[in-house]
């Protein structure tokens, strides 16, 4: 694999490891989701 591809995949494994512990802090709740401002941003910036 290209070295390009796998610092891709290293990023993309480092955001999905940024929203897990977003889920570990606020807790695995939709309702607590849906009203806390700082959950959704964190999570939504490591989307973006």
């Amino acid at each position: 694999m290209k070295k390009k591809n796998i610092d891709i995949l290293e990023h993309i494994k480092k955001y999905c490891e940024d929203i897990a512990e977003s889920v570990e802090r606020f807790g695995n709740d939709k309702a607590v989701f849906d009203v806390d401002k700082d959950y959704r941003n964190s999570v939504c910036m490591s989307l973006l």
